[in-house]
C-alpha cells in the first residue's frame, strides 16, 4: 500500500466513538451494550502547498473512500480510508493556480495501539476553566384540561458535568489512554471537593495543537454523566 505523505497544517482533530448501544428503561435507568473491541479513530486536519496534483492524483489511485493506504501520526502508522470527498480551495494569481488549501478527513481501518485495563481508580484530570452542571429528575408532566399532574420516574435525579479540558501532551496521552480503556467503565473525578464516579460519552475528539510537525498540546470537551 501507498503511504499519505502530505503533512498536516496547524491543528489536528483526532476522533475516538464506541457506538455502544444505549437501553433505556421507564425510570431512565441505562444500559449500554458495548458493539467495538477498539474505538471508532478518525483524522481531520488541513493540507496545503504548492502541488495540488500530486493530492488529486493519490485520491484517485485510491478510488476516493474505496482503497486503503499507510498514515502515520504521533509515531503511530496505521491502515487508512478517505472518509469524505476532498474539495481543494484553490489561491489563483491571473488565472492560474499558485496554492491550495484542503480539508482531509481520514477512517482508520483498526486501531493498533494497545490499551491496558480499565480501573475505577483510574483518575480523570481536571477541567480548565466554567463548567455546567445539570440536575435532571425526568418529572413526567400530564395536562389534562386545566389540570398538570405530575409523576416521580426516578429516586434520585441524573447528573451531568461538561467542561473543557487542555493542557499539554502527557495529560493529552493519558486521556486519549482512559477513553479507549474505559468505554462506559466508571472512573474517578474530583470535582469541587467530591470524589464522584463518571463515564465518558460515546465519543471523543481532542484537536491537537501543534508547532510545526511537534503535539504541543490539546484541547477538548466532554459532558460526563455521574454514576455514583
Amino acid at each position: 500500500m501507498e503511504i499519505f505523505n502530505f503533512t498536516p497544517y496547524g491543528d489536528v482533530t483526532i476522533g475516538y466513538q464506541w457506538d455502544s448501544k444505549a437501553m433505556a428503561s421507564e425510570n431512565y435507568t441505562k444500559q449500554y451494550y458495548r458493539r467495538r473491541i477498539h474505538a471508532k479513530k478518525t483524522y481531520s486536519f488541513t493540507v496545503s502547498g504548492l502541488q495540488l496534483t500530486a493530492l488529486v492524483k493519490f485520491y484517485d489511485r485510491h478510488k476516493g473512500l474505496l482503497e486503503p493506504f499507510y498514515f502515520t501520526y504521533d509515531g503511530v502508522t496505521e491502515v487508512c480510508y478517505f472518509s469524505q470527498a476532498i474539495n481543494p480551495r484553490c489561491k489563483r494569481e491571473n488565472g492560474i493556480i499558485k496554492a491550495y488549501s484542503c480539508e482531509v478527513a481520514l477512517e482508520v481501518d483498526r486501531q493498533v495501539t494497545a490499551y491496558p485495563a480499565a480501573l475505577e481508580t483510574d483518575e480523570l484530570p481536571a477541567p480548565y476553566g466554567e463548567t455546567d452542571q445539570v440536575f435532571d429528575w425526568h418529572t413526567q408532566l400530564v395536562t389534562a384540561g386545566q389540570r398538570t399532574e405530575r409523576r416521580a420516574r426516578q429516586t434520585k435525579p441524573i447528573r451531568t458535568i461538561t467542561g473543557k479540558w487542555s493542557g499539554l501532551k502527557p495529560e493529552r496521552d493519558k486521556l486519549i489512554r482512559l477513553f479507549n480503556s474505559h468505554c462506559r467503565v466508571p472512573l474517578t473525578f474530583r470535582y469541587n471537593g467530591e470524589v464522584l464516579k463518571v463515564v465518558f460519552p460515546d465519543k471523543l475528539e481532542i484537536k491537537d495543537k501543534r508547532e510545526l510537525k511537534t503535539i504541543v498540546g490539546y484541547e477538548c470537551q466532554m459532558e460526563l454523566e455521574v454514576v455514583d
